[in-house]
């Protein structure tokens, strides 16, 4: 079976878009318009247009395109903003927020209309958030799947805790994982598909 794979949008819906008339192409070159295209989290941040990727990602499901879409960490920063002021990622470092210009919240705020500069302080940021970000926006958000596995094939975000059977994987490590998994060279059973 084909499968496609795209990783780590980053809110750059111009890029999906192209990679998504690839995978057309090709489909109709090789015949198979029903393979599954599973895009690996990562959707927003860093980029101009995580609100059009997230819209983009609703449309063709809500249309029937055979799509799976997983979470990934800066999906899980962006909907505990939304959901809870003060929200921050247990696995992201203390001295960090989602605010921070390293990992683009800003960006995916203000393709929602929300501006920083706006807001003076991180609760009025959150209220505006509430008010912009569309509930059908959070509700895809939280439904976003963990993994997608075949018999050969695991696809996940970050990657797995090597020696924990896939349906005890937590979703701290499915979806942060780097130092463990990287380096480990034992046979996970399936060939792993990551961000």
């Amino acid at each position: 079976m084909r499968i496609y794979a795209i990783a780590d949008i980053h809110g750059q819906l111009e890029m999906l878009e192209v990679a998504h008339r690839r995978i057309s192409d090709d489909r109709a070159r090789t015949g198979d318009e029903k393979a599954p295209v599973v895009h690996l989290g990562d959707l927003v941040d860093r980029g101009p247009d995580s609100k059009g990727v997230i819209d983009f990602l609703i449309e063709g499901e809500a249309a029937g395109a055979p799509w799976i879409v997983l979470k990934g960490n800066h999906d899980r920063m962006f909907q505990g903003f939304v959901a809870t002021d003060g929200h921050h990622d247990p696995r992201l470092r203390r001295d960090l927020t989602w605010l921070d210009p390293r990992l683009g919240g800003e960006e995916t705020l203000a393709s929602y209309g929300v501006k920083r500069h706006w807001c003076s302080r991180r609760d009025a940021l959150h209220r505006a958030a509430r008010e912009k970000v569309p509930q059908t926006h959070v509700d895809f958000l939280g439904r976003l799947r963990l993994y997608h596995a075949t018999p050969e094939l695991l696809f996940v975000h970050a990657g797995i805790r090597p020696g924990v059977p896939l349906e005890d994987q937590v979703e701290d490590d499915l979806i942060w994982i780097r130092d463990g998994f990287l380096e480990d060279d034992r046979d996970h059973v399936r060939l792993g598909v990551h961000g």
